[in-house]
């Protein structure tokens, strides 16, 4: 299950909208609040005092959504995906550097 972008609670599958910027990151939302929040008012999840990454902040999250929050996080920072480099393009580097040298 997705977390949303801007409050950071669970989205049950089926519901909620997913948004994909020209800079190709997803973001998702749980509802039409938070995708407002984000996209046109442009507010800072962390100064807006519904959201549960206020309340984490803030330290006033419950001990089991600040866990979840945390695993969250750490999941996305983990998940490094590698770009993809055309085997020409690798070979062409590799030659211009044994030119150089």
């Amino acid at each position: 299950m997705a977390r949303c972008s801007f409050c950071g609670y669970e989205i049950e599958r089926g519901t909620g909208k997913t948004v994909v910027q020209k800079d190709a990151s997803i973001l998702h939302f749980c509802s039409r609040r938070c995708e407002k929040n984000m996209l046109v008012l442009k507010r800072n999840p962390l100064k807006v005092s519904w959201t549960l990454r206020f309340r984490k902040f803030r330290g006033k999250a419950k001990k089991e959504e600040a866990l979840a929050l945390e695993e969250e996080e750490k999941k996305a920072k983990d998940t490094k995906v590698p770009r993809f480099e055309d085997k020409g393009a690798v070979e062409a580097k590799e030659k211009e550097g044994e030119k150089k040298a």
